[in-house]
């Protein structure tokens, strides 16, 4: 068998957590920050009819904050999922090879595809699965040969307003929080979500995500794809000599299994 050669059936994550239409976008963010995922299928009677992702609620956000002098960071319109959901979500079937899963995930630029069997839904292959698949395959490139430079960062005394609005003008999901250049955590869009209420001023220090993952460069992907997936990490600071060279993301893991010969 070649490498992904699996059907995604034998890595995709079943029961998965969805949204009606009429579900209010406020509820939809509580739910992807309970249940740390980055997305979540629109379902009408068992059917896929849409997607809404975190990078649509905070766009949608700032849309709706705009300049105002708000308490908070990020303040919801008052929509439901259907006037929010990109109706054309990515689906396969569950008979479909890894490999042509990631390749779809890399050309549409998504971290996840949702799984059906017919028009019903029966489950969702993530990024974060596929790092499982990568730690089985044994893949043994060093994490500089697929890593992304340089590290998009934010100081850790900036405030949330700040890194929130870096992560949407760099289109990322999350940046390297440092202190003196050393990097401490992270701020992705789960802390976004997290910190909507707080003062815009609120440091990004405050509200961090301290736990990461720091590996050598010349470490192969493989181990790096197993350390990540133990610990639920979702990317990888790639390090040389103490500095922060690069950071390895879950679509670098979706490239990798699109890719293999």
């Amino acid at each position: 068998m070649k490498p992904f050669d699996q059907l995604v059936s034998s890595y995709m994550t079943a029961n998965v957590i969805s949204v009606e239409r009429g579900t209010p976008i406020r509820d939809v963010a509580q739910l992807l920050g309970r249940n740390l995922v980055s997305a979540v299928p629109v379902c009408e009677d068992g059917a896929v009819v849409g997607v809404i992702s975190r990078t649509d609620l905070i766009r949608e956000g700032l849309l709706h904050t705009g300049a105002r002098l708000a308490s908070s960071s990020i303040a919801f319109p008052a929509k439901d999922a259907d006037d929010l959901m990109s109706p054309r979500p990515l689906v396969v079937a569950s008979s479909t090879h890894l490999r042509e899963a990631a390749a779809l995930m890399r050309d549409r630029k998504v971290h996840r595809v949702f799984v059906v069997d017919g028009p019903h839904l029966t489950g969702v292959l993530s990024a974060h699965d596929l790092a499982r698949a990568v730690r089985d395959a044994r893949v043994e490139l060093p994490l500089s040969s697929v890593m992304s430079a340089p590290l998009v960062t934010v100081d850790s005394h900036a405030p949330i307003s700040a890194a929130t609005e870096k992560l949407a003008d760099a289109h990322v999901s999350g940046v390297v929080v440092t202190d003196e250049g050393w990097p401490v955590g992270m701020f992705t869009q789960v802390e976004v979500l997290a910190s909507r209420e707080l003062p815009r001023g609120t440091r990004v220090d405050e509200v961090l995500d301290p736990s990461m993952v720091c590996l050598p460069d010349e470490l192969p992907i493989h181990r790096a794809a197993a350390t990540a997936f133990e610990l639920g990490a979702r990317r990888v600071i790639a390090c040389r000599n103490r500095d922060a060279v690069g950071i390895v993301t879950g679509m670098d893991f979706v490239k990798i299994v699109a890719t293999a010969a």
